[in-house]
């Protein structure tokens, strides 16, 4: 502990010589020293502004090490701070090094320890940046994120070019779901020595962990790993009037600003919902116009999706509607209806499932055929 202002200064220094030798000194303590969290913030923040763009390769390599040791003594939340700081820096080799640091956290120890959401957010503005390196290096990093959870996250890349979007795209396609980090926490290292976990991972098994092979950073929900959004705050001002227009075109219109947002994978459950349960259940259940009821039905199955177990209230009001309406002759509009009973069902919770198999519904598409 009598050292931790020092340590600071082993990082920063202006010879490259001591500077080096600083750097395995810092990543000694980080890796051995009880005390080394004390001092996550100003390592990390002389990491970024001595060492991500640094000439030597060694340099800039022992700093990512030592970053990467802070995450294993559990003070992650710390070093992604810090490094996100380090992306509105002028020099964008600091920019860069930055990026491919947190690619190597995210890679070593998976999505459940580093936060996908907040790393997009700041990466992906920065696929347009001038420098090619930092577009080449924010293109790995949301890519490595796609590793770990997949087509969910496309929700955070709504704003990247059509172009870019194909280049990802492509790279979505070639790279191999991730199934388990490469290192430990070291609250989850049972023995050994507390370095570098690769050899804990592979022997994790004989750790007595119950996990199965699938992994278990893999084997979390993506779901819990987006931020929720508020949909309502979204919606056109004039929406519940034009919900009620005679005009039916004037409700299209209503209910095609409402699908795209229906669609986000996570909906912040905090927004009044009721008002809206009760659109879409008089659309379903009273509009005559078939298109109508079938846009309906299709943004109630995205809320249903995005909402999950918060929108209990909501499936429990809109069901019995939607199952009354399945006597809908028309091919387009009952696949619509089956879709959102299949999604009305979970939040419900296991008893209504129950019932639903009870009654010869599940799956409902099956019914339907």
């Amino acid at each position: 502990m009598q050292y931790n202002g020092i340590i600071k200064k082993f990082i920063v220094d202006t010879n490259a010589v001591a500077q080096e030798k600083g750097l395995e000194a810092a990543f000694a303590y980080v890796e051995n020293c009880e005390a080394a969290g004390r001092v996550t913030s100003d390592c990390i923040e002389g990491i970024v502004s001595k060492c991500v763009a640094a000439p030597k390769t060694k340099t800039k390599e022992l700093a990512k090490q030592i970053a990467l040791m802070f995450v294993e003594i559990e003070t992650y939340e710390k070093v992604i701070e810090e490094l996100l700081k380090g992306l509105s820096n002028k020099n964008p080799k600091v920019v860069s090094g930055c990026t491919l640091i947190m690619t190597a956290c995210l890679h070593s120890f998976g999505a459940k320890v580093i936060k996908v959401s907040p790393l997009l957010k700041a990466i992906v503005p920065l696929l347009d940046h001038k420098d090619k390196t930092v577009r080449e290096e924010s293109k790995g990093l949301i890519v490595e994120a796609y590793r770990w959870v997949g087509d969910i996250m496309k929700q955070q890349l709504n704003g990247v070019k059509p172009v870019q979007m194909t280049e990802l795209e492509a790279a979505f396609e070639k790279c191999e779901k991730a199934k388990k980090g490469e290192r430990l926490l070291r609250s989850q290292q049972t023995f050994g020595g507390g370095g570098a976990a690769n050899d804990d991972a592979e022997d994790g098994d004989e750790k007595g962990s119950d996990k199965d092979d699938d992994g278990d950073d893999a084997a979390d929900d993506p779901y819990e790993l987006l931020d929720p959004v508020d949909i309502m705050e979204k919606l056109p001002k004039n929406f519940f009037e034009l919900v009620e227009e005679k005009k039916w075109q004037l409700r299209k219109e209503a209910l095609d600003a409402l699908l795209p947002l229906s669609q986000t994978p996570k909906i912040s459950p905090n927004g009044d919902h009721n008002d809206l349960i009760r659109v879409l259940k008089k659309f379903i259940s009273k509009d005559a116009n078939v298109i109508l009821v079938a846009l309906a039905a299709q943004c109630l199955t995205g809320i249903a999706k995005g909402l999950r177990s918060n929108f209990k209230q909501g499936a429990t009001i809109c069901l019995p509607v939607v199952l009354e309406k399945l006597k809908e002759k028309k091919a387009a509009v009952a696949a619509a209806l089956v879709e959102a009973a299949d999604a009305l069902y979970p939040p419900l919770g296991i008893e209504a499932i129950q019932v639903r198999k009870q009654r010869s519904l599940f799956p409902l598409s099956m019914h339907f055929k």
